[in-house]
């Protein structure tokens, strides 16, 4: 959402053509086992950093051949951004090949309104 502000700003007399959203990846949901309190604790938190709130807001107010987020899925996810361990870089680099593999129209498809000019 920082990003459209930003682009309005720069540039406002023009329109948004294309708005790319690229995720971190995300292990898949599970089941919470934690006490009450740290719900709650964990939902203000999400609250002020969940990427995938903003990104169904986003997809809310821009048309969908405007708007593509591209968030890969995977239990290899489940680490730090930080993360050093080679094993651990190569399961990451090995998911995110699968996931361009299994995108790759999309990917062509937003590289192309990328370099084309209107």
């Amino acid at each position: 959402s920082i990003a459209i502000h930003e682009a309005k700003n720069l540039w406002p007399d023009r329109e948004i053509e294309i708005i790319v959203s690229c995720g971190t990846g995300k292990p898949p949901s599970r089941k919470s086992t934690v006490n009450y309190y740290r719900q709650i604790l964990s939902s203000l938190i999400d609250g002020a950093t969940d990427t995938e709130r903003v990104h169904h807001i986003i997809e809310d107010l821009i048309p969908a051949d405007r708007y593509v987020r591209f968030q890969p899925v995977d239990p290899v996810y489940a680490c730090f951004l930080d993360e050093t361990r080679p094993e651990i870089i190569s399961g990451l680099e090995f998911a995110a090949d699968i996931f361009i593999e299994k995108k790759l129209a999309v990917f062509q498809q937003v590289a192309k309104k990328l370099v084309s000019r209107s």
